[in-house]
């Protein structure tokens, strides 16, 4: 079974993210880096079984009006609008995980 890491640093974007799933998961040059192209290559290129973990996901909590753990320093925190994408992707990801039985999707503080 492969594991991958994908790791939620200070304002990672949408970009970053979808750049991250992309190099770590070997996904083709016609990936279009959107939810919908996300959810066409995990259901139907991506070779499974498969592991993702989302390392720092408390920091989504930051810019989607929930509490971020106490001591999070202020620089780590990410923008609203950057955070709402990048939560979009991880509840993608969640979400194909609960579809798709060989898939798994860790969020590790």
């Amino acid at each position: 079974m492969r594991i991958v890491t994908l790791d939620i640093a200070m304002n990672c974007s949408a970009t970053e993210l979808h750049d991250q799933l992309s190099e770590k998961l070997g996904l083709p040059d016609w990936y279009g880096r959107n939810l919908d192209a996300l959810w066409d290559v995990l259901s139907g290129w991506v070779e499974l079984p498969l592991v993702i973990r989302i390392s720092r996901s408390q920091l989504l909590a930051a810019g989607t009006g929930q509490a971020c753990p106490e001591g999070t320093p202020e620089q780590e925190l990410p923008v609203p609008e950057t955070a709402q994408e990048v939560t979009a992707i991880v509840e993608l990801l969640l979400e194909a995980a609960a579809e798709l039985d060989e898939l798994e999707v860790q969020l590790d503080a």
